[in-house]
């Protein structure tokens, strides 16, 4: 057009235009972490923002809401995004741990790059986490749990066809949880029994070749009051780990989510740094111990399988809906305070090929909304304790 500048003052040949699932927390995070200057600000009817350029350094940045209407959507509606923003800063190890504390998830740690720049890699806020139980039934014990009561209500040894449910699981149902995560590329906690490493090492490795966080839940399932000396035990759970994968587990899981009294004050003096045994809300909190605090992390015990559908005996599908609901709840509350999820899931259960399209559709359905991360115990934890001021709880 005569008279009008190709490429207008102040702006790059190529802008970048970011579409956000929520525009005034990523107008105030970019602001607050990139230094970012809001230079114009149009708002929608709805009170979400229409438009809004930011001057970071010297290039702009153009945002704006959702608005499905003109197909305007967040990466997560997409599964992620392959498009990454680069910001030339004067000191990325300090805006990166800026960006960190104030919600971001680290996706490549800041470290020397062979064409001579130093990099680092941020994702933007917000909470999910799923939980995959594995577990060693003894077969010369009593089980766990019973799908099938013995016939005369008297329950024999070897129970086999309890235990032959079980093993169900780790033959055949966690392969089907393998392929969704994978499918996903979410990187779950996998609460696991030391023992899954010595004795289903081809489960144990598949986990931990996929990136699975391994938090520590006993050296073999039974309840922590029968354990004769629960430091040895605990101590042995870790080691095991520990060799197995080449880190110590900073988590920790009780069978049945049973403690005594004294079992936080030994967890926290082996080392471990959460528990998800107290299920009493839905964000981190910290207890004290004589040896230091460990931080509670949101567990479940209303979106787990074992009290849904072996206690309260619901239809498969059931599973869905429950999960469903709390998502949608927690994401409108998640607006204004990040909420954490937890799904409970054990492959001798969601692993059924009745039960497993159950738990896809949960996903399905979280896919559909922007500002989604799925989370392990460990980034949730280094989050939190980042997030929170110094000398503080939250």
């Amino acid at each position: 057009m005569p008279g009008v500048k190709p490429i207008p003052d102040s702006y790059r040949a190529i802008t970048p235009y970011l579409i956000v699932a929520d525009g005034a927390a990523a107008v105030a995070f970019y602001e607050k972490i990139f230094g970012g200057k809001i230079r114009l600000r149009l708002g929608r009817p709805d009170g979400k923002i229409g438009h809004a350029e930011l001057e970071i350094g010297d290039s702009v940045v153009m945002l704006a809401d959702e608005y499905p209407p003109m197909d305007a959507k967040a990466p997560a509606a997409y599964g992620g995004t392959p498009v990454s923003l680069h910001l030339y800063v004067a000191d990325v190890d300090a805006v990166i741990a800026q960006a960190i504390a104030a919600g971001a998830k680290l996706k490549r740690p800041v470290e020397n790059q062979f064409y001579g720049d130093r990099l680092g890699t941020v994702e933007d806020p917000f909470g999910h986490v799923p939980i995959v139980n594995l577990e060693v039934w003894d077969i010369s014990r009593p089980m766990a749990r019973q799908v099938l009561p013995a016939p005369t209500g008297q329950v024999l040894l070897p129970d086999v066809p309890n235990w032959s449910w079980h093993e169900y699981g780790m033959r055949v149902g966690v392969w089907r949880c393998f392929d969704l995560f994978k499918r996903l590329d979410i990187r779950p906690t996998v609460s696991i029994n030391a023992r899954v490493c010595e004795d289903y090492p081809r489960v144990a490795e598949a986990a931990h070749s996929a990136g699975w966080e391994f938090m520590g839940h006993a050296y073999e399932q039974g309840p922590m009051h029968l354990i004769d000396d629960q430091k040895a035990m605990i101590d042995k759970s870790i080691a095991v780990i520990e060799k197995f994968t080449g880190a110590k587990p900073v988590g920790w899981l009780g069978p049945g989510l049973t403690q005594t009294l004294e079992t936080p004050e030994l967890l926290a003096a082996a080392g471990i740094k959460y528990i998800g045994d107290w299920v009493y809300d839905d964000e981190p909190t910290e207890i004290s111990t004589a040896n230091g605090p460990l931080v509670t992390l949101p567990y479940t015990v209303e979106l787990n399988d074992i009290p849904m559908m072996l206690v309260q005996h619901h239809e498969s599908e059931y599973f869905t809906r429950r999960c469903i609901d709390t998502f949608d709840r927690l994401y409108q509350e998640g607006e204004h305070r990040a909420k954490i999820m937890a799904i409970a899931i054990h492959p001798y259960i969601s692993g059924q090929p009745h039960r497993i399209k159950y738990l896809e559709a949960v996903y399905d359905h979280i896919a559909q909304h922007s500002g989604v991360l799925h989370w392990n115990g460990v980034e949730i934890l280094e989050w939190y304790r980042q997030a929170k001021p110094a000398g503080t709880r939250l």
